[in-house]
Order: structure tokens, then sequence, then C-alpha cells
């Protein structure tokens, strides 16, 4: 379902490490619940484009998209059944969110990408370079710690 990077039985093993991961979809259910439930004098739903924006820096750019676009979605339907015209204008701030939600968590994902292959490098030349140090000279022990 929410695919962020591999299986979903990896994802459920990162939720269960980190649960923060589910903030998003959880901010989402929230917000949706709350904008039904009070007035339209209070404007809850006008806080959705929160979510996309909270799922680009934990998520990966499909499962923002398809968030942002249910979120989108579901204001614009309730907004057209509830003839409450002005959260269309909160759809299109979904809408804009969403899309640089998306593009943000793209730029992050290829941050991530380059800084693992620097710290492979680096990790590589510091094993070549740092050769580990004998465990005994003659009759005495060493130990030695690299930082």
């Amino acid at each position: 379902m929410w695919d962020l990077g591999g299986s979903s039985a990896r994802w459920w093993g990162r939720v269960r490490r980190d649960p923060v991961l589910v903030s998003p979809l959880l901010l989402t259910l929230l917000l949706g619940v709350l904008g039904v439930l009070t007035p339209p004098e209070v404007a809850i739903a006008r806080l959705l484009p929160a979510a996309p924006a909270l799922a680009a820096a934990l998520w990966r750019v499909v499962p923002t998209l398809v968030l942002g676009l249910t979120c989108l979605l579901g204001v614009a339907v309730y907004a057209v059944t509830a003839s409450e015209h002005s959260l269309l204008f909160t759809a299109g701030a979904i809408a804009a969110v969403t899309a640089a939600a998306a593009y943000a968590s793209h730029l992050r994902l290829q941050r991530e990408y380059t800084l693992t292959e620097v710290r492979t490098v680096a990790d590589a030349t510091q094993k070549v370079l740092l050769r580990p140090m004998p465990r005994r000279v003659g009759p005495l022990e060493i130990a030695s710690l690299y930082l």
C-alpha cells in the first residue's frame, strides 16, 4: 500500500522501529475527520496541505503524491457535495503543496543517495589508508582505535 522503498514487510518493520513514518497518514485522517465533524466556520480542512508537506520529509515521491492526491480528491468531493465552494481554494493549495512536496522529496532522496555514495568511498579510503595495527609486537599486546 504505502511502499516507501521496498517490500511492505520491510516498510512495516521500519514503522515498528520508527512510528513517526505514519504521522502524515495519521495527520490526514485526523484533519479529515475533524473537518467533517466541525462546523464550516471552523476551517480545519485548510490545514490539510500540511500532510503532503510532512510526507515529503519522510516518504518517497510516489507515496507523497498519492497522499496529496487523496487529500485533494477528498476535499474536492466534500466541497462539491456539501456546497462548500470555499474549500475549492483549499483544494488548490493542496495541489500546489503536493507538487512542491513531491519535488522536495525527490531532492531529499537524491541528496541521501549522494551522501551514501560519499560515505562508502570515505569508508573504503579509510580502510586502505589506515591499515589495522598488529595486535602484538613481541611480548606487548596493542589495542588501537581510529577516530
